[in-house]
């Protein structure tokens, strides 16, 4: 996204830490910890669109917590994950600008508040470019549509690259009880592989 939002008129910083979003944590051995609160970007783009925070966050809905509430509810474990970002970074009168959780489930669904600050910076964006704003109509969703390709790519050879450091040494498996697993994961793993090149 640091990549792609310059095209909508945001100066980007990566890796920001906003102190007044600092929090003290008590570890396991009962001492107080300060949690430095570095959210992944920071936009800018006064007077239209003032300063947000752009903070992602990767949910799996088919995990234990999520998966009740992901059965009966489309986009549930990112819905989830924007509220508890809010939570965690919630409004003060000392941080300048807003928060936006770009909260993506692992089958690549987005979350609805995310997707909605996207569509908008798409929409910019079409009026920053003149090969884009010869579309007319058709050039936010043109825009949008590319701009999520390439996170679906990122995120599937993350998710692949997750699988693969979960599964740990194959022979490994050969350990436990349990007939095919070994077969099973190796193909996926190869399948992984030829997708991330293919998308490379």
């Amino acid at each position: 996204w640091a990549q792609q939002l310059p095209g909508a008129g945001h100066a980007v910083h990566r890796e920001q830490h906003v102190p007044a979003w600092d929090r003290w944590v008590r570890q396991a051995n009962g001492r107080w910890v300060r949690r430095r609160a570095v959210l992944d970007l920071r936009l800018e783009a006064p007077p239209a669109a003032p300063i947000t925070y752009l903070d992602v966050v990767v949910t799996h809905p088919a995990s234990a917590t999520y998966r009740a509430g992901a059965a009966t509810e489309n986009g549930y474990a990112a819905h989830k994950a924007e509220e508890w970002k809010h939570a965690r970074y919630p409004p003060r009168d000392s941080v300048r600008g807003n928060l936006v959780p770009l909260a993506v489930e692992t089958y690549g669904r987005l979350g609805e508040e995310g997707l909605r600050f996207l569509r908008r910076a798409a929409g910019r964006a079409c009026t920053r470019t003149t090969a884009l704003a010869v579309l007319g109509g058709e050039g936010p969703p043109a825009a949008l549509g590319a701009w999520l390709q390439r996170q679906s790519c990122a995120l599937q050879k993350s998710n692949a690259a997750a699988f693969k450091a979960a599964a740990g040494a194959a022979a490994t498996w050969r350990e436990h009880a349990a007939p095919g697993l070994e077969e099973a994961a190796l193909e996926i793993l190869a399948s992984a592989e030829t997708l991330a090149a293919a998308a490379a």
